[in-house]
């Protein structure tokens, strides 16, 4: 899959999570730079377990933190899928993280509404602050536990 630009895996809404948790999704941004396009049934609260957990996106692994930062990622379709109550900035800076090129999360349940706005607002700002179409968190997404 080393050109794989566009992968649609299940039916259209997302409606059901799978087993694929963050570590999935990390996989394909370390594993396919050119994919920016992705639709994908995960468990949105291994998002929030991401924050709580400093080994699964932890900036010791360099290469891994490197390799991430040139996924093409900017189009992620979620649908339905569930994303537990006042989790949205938490789920926001996790993806971030993951696809730092991400531009949109297009949604059809409601609770994803305030993650593709914090995205679509850190976009802006990267933009203006960095002239670059990458969005650098100068934090850890472990220390964020929850939205306040």
């Amino acid at each position: 899959m080393p050109r794989l630009e566009i992968l649609r895996l299940g039916k259209e809404p997302c409606a059901t999570p799978t087993s694929v948790t963050v570590n999935g999704l990390i996989g394909l941004a370390r594993l396919c730079p050119y994919l920016t396009t992705l639709r994908i049934h995960f468990q949105a609260t291994s998002l929030l377990e991401a924050a709580t957990s400093a080994a699964t996106l932890s900036p010791s692994d360099d290469e891994s933190l490197d390799r991430r930062k040139d996924c093409a990622l900017v189009d992620l379709e979620v649908g339905e899928i569930r994303i537990p109550a006042r989790s949205g900035l938490t789920a926001a800076l996790i993806l971030l993280r993951i696809f730092p090129r991400i531009h949109n999360i297009e949604y059809t349940n409601g609770e994803w509404s305030g993650a593709a706005k914090i995205i679509g607002d850190f976009r802006r700002i990267g933009v203006f602050v960095h002239r670059s179409g990458i969005v650098a968190l100068p934090f850890e997404c472990s220390t964020i536990a929850s939205d306040t």
